[in-house]
């Protein structure tokens, strides 16, 4: 009979016990986890209106053009950047570029420079803005275009 009453003590004692040890492993494993430092990335959707006048009011502002050359070549915004989102060197090609500086990108239509956002920030860019109608909404818009 001792032995059932003393049981139920020593289970809640050795649950203590377990409880107590495991928050002493997750602690230390938090204060010796390093801190991460990776920027968020600040992604801005634009129309065309909007794109044109950040582009008129900050001279800094690259923009990134991520359709094929072929494309590009057949009209794009001035001083843009081409960086093919279908190639297999789409990362490394954004590697290169400065990953603080403040960024407008676009595609054909929106929707491979959207999907491209993802690779924006695992390369820890800070600040972008989409243009989301892409280079048709800019030129319907009736921008101004480089051929």
């Amino acid at each position: 009979m001792k032995l059932r009453s003393i049981n139920p003590l020593l289970s809640v004692f050795a649950i203590c016990i377990g409880l107590v040890a495991c928050n002493e492993t997750e602690t230390a494993t938090e204060e010796s986890a390093p801190e991460e430092t990776q920027a968020s990335l600040e992604v801005v959707d634009v129309d065309a209106a909007a794109a044109d006048k950040l582009l008129k009011d900050d001279s800094e502002v690259v923009v990134v053009d991520v359709r094929t050359p072929e494309e590009f070549k057949e009209g794009h915004l001035k001083d843009a950047v081409n960086i093919d989102f279908k190639n297999e060197n789409f990362e490394s090609e954004l590697e290169k570029l400065d990953p603080d500086k403040t960024y407008l990108v676009h595609c054909r239509s929106g929707s491979r420079s959207g999907q491209s956002l993802a690779v924006f920030e695992k390369l820890n860019f800070t600040k972008l803005y989409h243009l989301t109608p892409g280079y048709n909404g800019w030129v319907d818009a009736g921008n101004e275009v480089v051929k």
